[in-house]
């Protein structure tokens, strides 16, 4: 089984591609960018992901897509980044006779549901939002032309040396000894880097299609991650419950950051993938890497 990773400067490529090392998927890393060859699989560096060689293609079975960006880099649009480039590859894939194609999505899509399934309706509020469902829709509708497609939606996905708002909260709780928290007591579905790579290689090693949540069991609340100070051996931080209304001009003036914190989106537990296979880490133990990864801001 071989499979073809884009964006594998990607962290997730990169644990996709460890992962995949230990089921015996062959996987060839394809990158726009220069890195280090001596990790694990076959390197590709390519000046564009539109004009791919056909060689790459030859034995392929799947292609995984990890390209995708929250914010423009320059020189480029999201709507690029996020949209064109799969459909892109995907379209080129289908060239060479490689139907399974994994696209790795957002729940981004679903904006600022609280509880998300299958059934919840796509509103995204946010443009990388919008790119990551018009990439979606553009990629079904491949699916006329032969297409096997497995949309995999992520949450924010954390990880020892994963930057993201988790870490700079777990930053803030080991700086101040203390964490902000609302009364309303909201509760976010996170992945640990580990675990969505496993759900890739389970999807891959299977050649299944369809669409899938992929995130951690345990939803995460604020009590876990002071639980998880401790156990890092750091000072545990005190919880300082405010009222949700206190929040209400963070919410006007920068609503993504206020519903990545202080809002609910849970993935309900029938629907997350990572219920289903093995998995390995729970919160507690993610939470824990993350917070020993930490540089301690006292001696």
């Amino acid at each position: 089984m071989k499979a073809i990773v884009i964006g594998a400067n990607s962290r997730l490529a990169r644990a996709f591609v460890m992962a995949s090392a230990k089921t015996g998927i062959e996987v060839v890393r394809v990158q726009r960018r220069e890195a280090d060859r001596s990790a694990l699989g076959r390197v590709e560096v390519v000046a564009s992901y539109d004009r791919l060689p056909g060689s790459l293609f030859a034995g392929v079975t799947s292609i995984v897509n990890c390209v995708g960006r929250p914010v423009a880099a320059p020189g480029s649009s999201l709507k690029e980044v996020n949209s064109d480039i799969p459909v892109s590859v995907a379209r080129q894939g289908l060239d060479h006779g490689v139907r399974h194609f994994v696209q790795v999505s957002s729940l981004s899509v679903f904006g600022r549901a609280t509880h998300v399934d299958h059934t919840t309706p796509l509103r995204p509020t946010t443009l990388y939002g919008q790119t990551k469902l018009e990439a979606e829709q553009r990629l079904l509708a491949m699916r006329n032309n032969g297409l096997e497609l497995a949309l995999v939606r992520v949450p924010m996905i954390y990880g020892p040396g994963v930057s993201s708002k988790l870490e700079n909260l777990a930053r803030l709780a080991d700086l101040l000894g203390w964490l902000p928290a609302v009364t309303s007591r909201p509760k976010r579905s996170f992945a640990h880097i580990d675990n969505a790579a496993a759900a890739l290689v389970f999807i891959v090693s299977g050649n299944v299609a369809g669409s899938f949540f992929a995130t951690d069991r345990e939803p995460f609340e604020v009590e876990v991650l002071a639980a998880a100070c401790a156990t890092a051996g750091r000072r545990r931080p005190r919880i300082v419950r405010i009222p949700d209304i206190a929040l209400l001009p963070l919410r006007i003036c920068a609503p993504p950051l206020h519903g990545s914190l202080f809002e609910s989106s849970v993935v309900v537990e029938n629907a997350n993938l990572c219920q289903a296979i093995e998995i390995p880490k729970s919160l507690m133990a993610g939470l824990v890497e993350v917070v020993e990864s930490l540089a301690p801001w006292r001696s």
